[in-house]
């Protein structure tokens, strides 16, 4: 069973498994974003969560995100689907700190920085860095960081952009933007490299998972 604890981090899951996580030769990474009070998080956790290494949520929905922390300590069917290493970080919309029933008052970073198979993956929203306007910003500072790979939210807009950093949104999974759609994404790494791939969330026929190649692409 995983041991759901507050690291230094930001990380939620044992010292263990952040380390394993940091020496695997290949990770998955399940990268959600801006669920802003939509109950979608565990059910895309139920679908996905036992096929990844570690879950990514990157803001503006952190009270769901300890939702689930809660709902895997008291389920243990769902504690199976939780990956061993997770990890949120605070959006424009979220506190600093939520309380969880399971592990008290959890802190929210504003950003974190964690190793997946070798590549250091800076976490932020993406509001602080301007998003909005362009990548440069938080692609500075995830380089000076020594940063492989930024992941990030706020504009509920799915994308990728190759460069020095390699930089992900996951879009949202729950209010997309700019006619994308609901979305989520899984990144890679591998020896061969580092790929994504985005998921459209279809709620017109019950709950559909389908992999699709984002329109709003940068770069």
């Amino acid at each position: 069973m995983n041991d759901l604890q507050p690291l230094e981090n930001g990380i939620i899951g044992s010292q263990h498994a952040a380390d394993a996580l940091a020496a695997k030769k290949e990770a998955r990474i399940l990268l959600v974003s801006d669920s802003h009070g939509r109950k979608i998080i565990e059910f895309i956790l139920e679908r996905f969560g036992e096929h990844v290494d570690a879950f990514v949520f990157t803001g503006d929905g952190a009270g769901d995100f300890i939702e689930c922390i809660d709902k895997a300590e008291a389920d243990e069917n769902f504690m199976r689907v939780l990956p061993p290493v997770t990890l949120a970080v605070q959006g424009n919309n979220d506190a600093g700190a939520y309380r969880s029933f399971a592990l008290g008052i959890v802190r929210i970073p504003k950003s974190a920085l964690f190793t997946a198979a070798g590549k250091k993956i800076f976490v932020v929203h993406g509001h602080l860095q301007d998003v909005y306007s362009d990548s440069q910003t938080l692609s500075a500072e995830a380089e000076l960081l020594g940063a492989d790979i930024a992941v990030f939210g706020h504009t509920h807009c799915p994308e990728e952009t190759r460069g020095k950093v390699y930089l992900v949104n996951a879009g949202s999974c729950a209010f997309p933007r700019r006619r994308s759609p609901m979305s989520f994404a899984i990144i890679t790494i591998a020896q061969g490299g580092l790929d994504t791939v985005f998921y459209k969330i279809d709620v017109s026929r019950g709950l559909e998972f389908t992999p699709y190649i984002p329109e709003q692409t940068r770069g």
